[in-house]
């Protein structure tokens, strides 16, 4: 990586004056303090040997007395805090949930841990502490605050979280701000040997760790209050400036940092090597939803055999379009990242269909509904007839299940948008910034702009989660004194993007505009999809072996909704 970093730009590893590192968040291994070798094998977040363990947490006494304690509270107070508590419950997706149910399994860990041998810390404290030498075990707000064992109110660790699910705070890292000088690259290619230190070239720090998803937001310029931004990758990340204070998270939905300054002067030579900095100034909170199918989704259906290169997807997706404004056919996609919320119908209630349809639905992480995958409802009669092949299925067939998963992703994204702005935010979107892997297809760019009749920006940058650490990195060396300083320098290096891949003859565009032939139609798609969700979860909750989620019959085409993994077998 860093060779390709010098090479790329054509700088020597001299020049460089600090590191800034954006990861993927709640991933976690433990190492020992000694020899600094890992003990465990990375925990990823989306590892879902916890699941199991994570449902039995949510049905227990003090889960189910909290949630009725913050909604009872959040009726007199309408605070954060209690709203947060009223919606909380555990996934396999947080650290702390992965944490308690290792030690559970293996309380010699823990036993180690506590003694100081052993040591936790997710994939930048591990990072950090292998760059610095094992001086630095430290972790970063923005980061600490996916963990679901952070209090977004007091910005530390949740001790009522913390003492559920008996892990100690002695085992967790010192909680420091996004931007800071965390400590000196004592290993790799921008470690400074003796040779170099003679000259006189300075070390190189540590002075920024960020989550991936708020360095994206800091790579897209969404610094001010109400900018969104989604990132379409392994799943969906969508998130929402809340500017200096947090608000009542609607459920689904939970308020995380962005990033945060230090308060001690960047021209100190203090580290977090002997002093950990863990006073925090100027934090920026983001409201963050996530939809756990995007590119996993269609990584299954490349391996299926239904389309062999992303870069092929566009005109797949046109063609099937095309044929399906001429069909009377449609086939439906339902995510399995979607989950009935428990909603009462009001008998005098004005509030529009689409209104009440979206209330019904949230996003869930582990869906005890659809077990086996997402729902394809209105497949063609032809693909259900009998099981064969993905190879041999006909261009209408493959282009009918790519096309209701694109438009699934879609819609997807306009449920997420909705419920995350709400009543907060009374101006309507301005525009919608996206990145992520699957940015690069502009059919599906069109379609989110057509679909939410909202501008969509995309960046010409394919990795802006790098952008941003660089701009955090900064920050907290001193280059810029704050976030907002940096903006123009983001903007010189999507323009210098954009005039290379322009250079090259690589056609990209970055802006969409609503088209206002298609927007009416996507809204009336929008609302027979909502309907069709509502209705398979609803059937799903109250299934018979007839439903979805219980078909092994080779025949399937009596059956109203086909379940993924189903479909899968079929076509295998």
């Amino acid at each position: 990586m860093y060779l390709f970093f010098f090479q790329w730009t054509k700088k020597l590893a001299s020049a460089v004056r600090c590191l800034g590192l954006s990861v993927q968040r709640n991933s976690f291994l433990l190492w020992d303090r000694a020899t600094s070798e890992p003990v465990t094998e990375m925990s990823c977040w989306y590892d879902t040997s916890a699941s199991a363990f994570a449902a039995a947490l949510n049905q227990s006494r003090f889960v189910e007395s909290i949630n009725k304690s913050g909604r009872i509270l959040y009726k007199a107070l309408p605070t954060t805090k209690f709203k947060i508590i009223s919606n909380y419950s555990l996934t396999g997706i947080f650290a702390c949930t992965r944490l308690a149910h290792l030690f559970a399994e293996n309380p010699e860990l823990e036993r180690r841990c506590l003694k100081g041998e052993f040591i936790f810390g997710c994939l930048e404290t591990w990072l950090l502490w292998r760059l610095t030498g094992g001086r630095a075990w430290c972790t970063d707000v923005s980061c600490t605050s996916a963990s679901g064992m952070f209090d977004p109110c007091t910005l530390k660790w949740s001790h009522l979280i913390l003492n559920f699910l008996k892990v100690s705070q002695r085992i967790l890292p010192s909680i420091c701000p996004t931007s800071c000088n965390f400590g000196i690259v004592r290993c790799g290619p921008l470690a400074r040997d003796a040779k170099a230190r003679q000259l006189g070239v300075p070390p190189v720090y540590v002075t920024a760790l960020i989550g991936d998803s708020q360095a994206a937001m800091l790579g897209e310029g969404c610094l001010d209050k109400g900018d969104t931004k989604l990132t379409l990758g392994t799943g969906s990340f969508l998130n929402c400036n809340l500017g200096s204070k947090t608000i009542p998270p609607p459920k689904g939905f939970y308020p995380v940092v962005g990033w945060a300054l230090s308060v001690r002067d960047r021209d100190s030579n203090i580290t977090c090597e002997t002093s950990p900095d863990t006073k925090l100034s100027n934090v920026t909170y983001l409201l963050e939803g996530f939809n756990s199918e995007g590119g996993r989704t269609l990584s299954r259906l490349q391996r299926l055999g239904l389309f062999q290169n992303f870069d092929d997807l566009d005109d797949l997706l046109s063609a099937a379009s095309t044929r399906h404004r001429k069909s009377s056919n449609t086939t439906v996609y339902v995510p399995s990242s979607l989950g009935l919320k428990n909603y009462r119908k009001s008998k005098k209630s004005e509030r529009p269909e689409v209104e009440a349809l979206e209330a019904r639905l949230l996003f869930v992480n582990t869906n005890s509904l659809l077990t086996q995958g997402g729902v394809f409802v209105g497949l063609p009669a032809s693909l259900l007839s009998a099981p064969r092949p993905a190879s041999s299925l006909s261009a209408e067939e493959s282009g009918a299940i790519l096309l209701a998963v694109f438009n699934a992703l879609t819609m997807a994204s306009r449920l997420m948008v909705s419920k995350c702005r709400g009543r907060d935010f009374a101006n309507k979107l301005p525009v919608l910034r996206v990145n992520g892997n699957l940015s690069r297809s502009a059919w599906l760019m069109q379609r989110l702009a057509d679909t939410l009749d909202v501008p969509v920006e995309r960046s010409p940058l394919s990795e802006t989660c790098c952008l941003g650490a660089a701009v955090a990195a900064g920050v907290g060396a001193g280059f810029w004194q704050d976030y907002s300083e940096a903006l123009p320098a983001l903007h010189t290096q999507k323009a210098l993007k954009e005039a290379d891949l322009s250079a090259s003859g690589i056609p990209f565009k970055t802006r969409f505009e609503p088209n206002p032939a298609i927007v009416y139609p996507q809204e009336q798609a929008y609302c027979r999809w909502l309907r069709t969700c509502n209705k398979i979860l609803l059937s799903q909750a109250s299934f018979t072996s007839a439903e979805p989620s219980d078909c092994t019959n080779a025949d399937l085409s009596s059956v109203p909704g086909v379940a993924f993994d189903v479909l899968a077998k079929h076509l295998a």
